[in-house]
């Protein structure tokens, strides 16, 4: 992949004064690396793969493509086939959104969502802020009342930027999520995924990292076919076999017709107590930061 410049690119690469008061403020911390990662490839015309990029920029290839992605909407790369380029900041593909390119409708919803945000953060937004607004709800083309919930949920998160936001909104649009009724069945739905994630966790003694989107993925298939009992034998079984926790193999175990679920006596399906379950569960382990994020949400909701 090459690295380059557009023609018509003017000035030096990154650090110009718009770049800093306002670019700057919509870039997270793996955006901003991926970004002056890119601005000193291209300096140098240099030819390089994208793990090779992933890797100065100390990011997960995966997570490379989505933040390429965001740098691209946000207009500042430009991605073909053939490499990426930075764009000018004074090219008109960068130009700032404003009120005129707004119908009077969509500009009373961005009022709207600007007045729910300063009322969340409990400030007046920049200049910087409005524009993210705007390209945002341009953008992703979810209503008012889906932006102001995402802004209280992420509020509730301790997410203030908008660029969370703008990923809450994206993540929650590619889930199916068109309105404020599917929107609020999408968060309860989550939430319940979040305490099977951390029973399923307690119980195999997993502590002080979360599940992988794989190991999720195996935890969600799991979820429709067996209890948590039942995937806990499982796990030890892998476990006896491995000497490892092994999600993969313990799918192999569950779905395996010669393994059955061993019940112990006089106490119908009651997995024995293993050195994974061998303590209660108590209500405050299901305190996760997605449940407490609801809660305050509520809270909020009640008290207008």
């Amino acid at each position: 992949m090459k690295f380059g410049l557009e023609k018509d690119y003017i000035g030096e690469i990154a650090l110009k004064e718009e770049f800093l008061s306002q670019i700057m403020d919509t870039l997270d911390y793996s955006e901003l690396k991926v970004y002056l990662k890119i601005c000193l490839f291209c300096r140098y015309s240099k030819d390089a793969e994208l793990s090779e990029l992933a890797t100065c920029a100390d990011v997960n290839p995966e997570e490379m493509l989505y933040i390429m992605s965001s740098l691209e909407k946000k207009g500042l790369i430009k991605v073909s086939k053939n490499g990426i380029k930075l764009i000018g900041s004074n090219n008109e593909s960068k130009r700032s959104l404003a009120p005129e390119d707004f119908s009077q409708d969509e500009a009373e919803d961005v009022k709207i969502i600007a007045s729910a945000a300063e009322r969340a953060f409990g400030k007046l937004l920049s200049h910087a802020d409005l524009n993210a607004i705007m390209g945002i709800y341009k953008f992703i083309g979810l209503p008012k009342e889906v932006f102001v919930l995402a802004i209280d949920y992420c509020y509730a998160l301790g997410k203030k930027n908008f660029n969370y936001i703008e990923k809450t909104l994206i993540t929650w649009k590619e889930a199916g999520v068109l309105d404020a009724v599917t929107a609020h069945e999408y968060l309860r739905i989550s939430e319940e995924n979040e305490q099977y994630y951390q029973h399923l966790k307690q119980k195999l003694g997993i502590y002080g990292f979360n599940l992988t989107k794989k190991q999720r993925e195996f935890a969600d298939k799991w979820k429709k076919d067996f209890t948590v009992e039942q995937i806990v034998e499982a796990c030890e079984k892998t476990i006896d076999g491995t000497g490892k926790i092994s999600f993969a193999h313990t799918d192999t175990v569950l779905y395996n017709t010669d393994y059955t679920y061993q019940a112990s006596s006089g106490a119908g399906k009651v997995i024995k107590a293993t050195r994974f379950s061998n303590f209660e569960q108590s209500k405050s382990d299901y305190k996760n930061l997605e449940k407490k994020a609801l809660e305050k949400l509520l809270k909020r909701k009640k008290g207008d």
